[in-house]
């Protein structure tokens, strides 16, 4: 059988006739009980070739069917059959893939066993969001619960625009799933993603992908590059807890916890819906911990800060990975053996943060720039994010304005800000501003 031109529609696939001809070979046999087909082919131009078998009772029972050996290369096919099975706007729906897989498939009414091996393959989407390159995969599934063992590799990879260096993955197959025979690291950020553990799920109430590890070294530089954040450097490490992926949501059994700064930063109640999706929402609550102010000021070239500062953002949520609402507060707490001080700089910074121009007066600030560092007792700052407008906190409350900086000894230094409603973007320019003109001070510390 050849076919040479036309149009076929089989909801939901839609083929039309290659400039070659599509031809088809078969070998009927009738019984009295079935049509059987053993020695059937395929050879379709541009897409690939291949053998395959139909057993086809005549009296009632289940059609079986094998695919034996196709050969076919994985642009056409996962243009053509694979994304018309999934969901509009998805992820898998804009995906685009390249190079050659032969498979062999059985099945008995629904999916019996697989068969797979994949050389030099690549998957990508338009927007970046998923990239990975020179993938290869071997290995076999069966859902009648033998186990089998299968291997993934690639080259590179990157998720986010977040590069992620070469993988080498040993699979245990079962018919739920798979899962991680042994635990690998990935480069990422100059740093390593340990994963402890990974695994699937192909249906149910859990299915999905979960994963476990953590995260050592990774660039702060790198990381807020790549993602258009305001820059500042240091790296960070994190222990990971139970990741999970269903339905297009990412969600933790746990809380993500990160060691930065000498502090500890802890993510609670973490969940992103739309992960791979056009605008992923991602909702959140955060404890920060015991962070050392000098480190995190140097970093961020605010000005030289020490001290020790906690604080938590509650009811955070960011939509396509900005801001849109939340309730932060940081402050910071007496520690024995660290010191509380502020640079002239630093003072300068925050004064601009908190809506004001700087220290004003020639004689003033020419009195104060004669400090190397000046005494604190307190100093912190809230934010509350709703409809692009943030509200103003400080520690205390003075007159009509509120406290961000509560001096201490002589000469004393306190910052007081006034304006407590202030747009978003407006905020955010006067940190920048601040970053850029807080020059460091040497301590020798």
């Amino acid at each position: 059988m050849r076919w040479t031109a036309g149009d076929v529609l089989w909801s939901p696939w839609y083929w039309t006739a290659p400039a070659e001809p599509v031809q088809v070979q078969t070998n009927w046999q009738q019984t009295s009980k079935a049509w059987q087909l053993d020695e059937g082919s395929l050879r379709w131009p541009g897409l690939g070739q291949g053998g395959f078998a139909l057993y086809w009772p005549t009296q009632g029972g289940l059609l079986r069917w094998q695919i034996r050996d196709m050969n076919v290369a994985m642009a056409p096919l996962y243009a053509n059959w694979i994304k018309p099975l999934t969901l509009p706007g998805g992820l898998a729906a804009g995906l685009q893939a390249s190079g050659q897989v032969r498979f062999s498939v059985a099945g008995e009414g629904g999916l019996n066993a697989l068969r797979w091996d994949l050389r030099n393959a690549a998957v990508s989407s338009p927007n970046r969001l998923l990239a990975v390159t020179g993938v290869n995969s071997r290995g076999a599934w069966s859902r009648t619960g033998k186990i089998s063992a299968a291997t993934l590799r690639w080259q590179s990879a990157a998720l986010y625009r977040i590069p992620v260096g070469p993988l080498h993955a040993d699979l245990v197959v079962n018919p739920q799933g798979f899962h991680l025979q042994q635990p690998f690291t990935l480069t990422m950020l100059g740093g390593a993603l340990h994963f402890r553990q990974l695994a699937a799920r192909w249906a149910g109430p859990r299915s999905g992908f979960s994963m476990s590890g953590d995260l050592q070294g990774a660039s702060m530089a790198q990381l807020t590059r790549i993602m258009h954040w305001p820059p500042f450097t240091g790296t960070v490490s994190a222990t990971i807890p139970e990741l999970q992926y269903h339905a297009g949501d990412l969600s933790t059994s746990g809380a993500l916890s990160a060691h930065v700064f000498g502090g500890t930063v802890r993510v609670h109640d973490l969940h992103v819906e739309n992960f791979f999706g056009v605008l992923p929402l991602l909702r959140a609550n955060i404890e920060i911990s015991g962070v050392r102010l000098k480190p995190l000021t140097n970093a961020f070239h605010f000005g030289y800060i020490s001290g020790v500062l906690d604080g938590d953002v509650k009811d955070l949520a960011l939509l396509n990975w900005s801001p849109e609402a939340f309730d932060a507060q940081f402050h910071t707490v007496p520690v024995p053996g660290v010191r509380q001080e502020i640079s002239y700089a630093a003072v300068q910074s925050l004064t601009r943060l908190g809506g004001g121009d700087g220290i004003g007066g020639f004689f003033q600030g020419l009195f104060l720039r004669m400090f190397k560092t000046f005494a604190y007792a307190h100093l912190g700052m809230g934010v509350r994010l709703r409809h692009g407008v943030a509200e103003l906190s400080g520690v205390g409350i003075e007159d009509s304005g509120f406290v961000i900086l509560q001096g201490q000894g002589l000469p004393r230094v306190d910052i007081v800000g006034y304006n407590r409603r202030v747009n978003w973007n407006e905020l955010l320019a006067r940190l920048q501003t601040a970053m850029r003109s807080g020059a460091q001070v040497q301590t020798g510390e």
